[in-house]
């Protein structure tokens, strides 16, 4: 079983209304939309030691594993406690969560998100980077209140 399924093309039509720049990544630039960061520390690696790339990856395994399943706790809290869409941009289509139970294997198994997610009632988008990074894309800090407080809840921190 797939974690996403097809959606209805009134569907489409719907979250395109609700994220008119979601093709491309463009809602990274889209200045509708604030923007939150939040990483491991409060503080980006580069503004709070000389060698950012050893803080990052030259670490334990156990301190890997632990890192990654602070963004996995994440994100399984998102896919449980919210309708979430997934966009995938090979095919340009959102697509609906079929199995939020498959969807969670697969960030387990692959001890990360592997794509945005789109959040259509809190009008957010929760992307997950590569550095031990996440970024919330919103309309509004009251609609994002929710997913700002698993943020804290996971014990991740937001860049300031």
């Amino acid at each position: 079983m797939r974690a996403f399924k097809h959606i209805s093309v009134q569907k489409e039509r719907d979250l395109l209304e609700i994220f008119p720049s979601a093709w491309n990544f463009e809602w990274q630039d889209d200045e509708s939309f604030e923007k939150k960061s939040f990483s491991l520390w409060d503080n980006w690696p580069h503004e709070i030691c000389d060698d950012p790339d050893s803080e990052l990856w030259a670490v334990t395994a156990l301190e890997k594993r632990r890192r990654e399943q602070l963004f996995c706790d994440l994100a399984t809290n998102i896919v449980t406690e919210f309708e979430v869409f997934g966009l995938f941009f090979r095919q340009n289509k959102f697509k609906a969560l079929s199995s939020k139970t498959r969807l969670i294997q697969d960030i387990n198994h692959n001890r990360e998100l592997n794509r945005p997610l789109f959040i259509p009632s809190l009008k957010l988008i929760y992307a997950q980077g590569h550095d031990y990074t996440g970024h919330i894309y919103f309309k509004n800090e009251i609609s994002a209140k929710p997913l700002i407080s698993l943020v804290k809840k996971v014990g991740l921190k937001f860049v300031e």
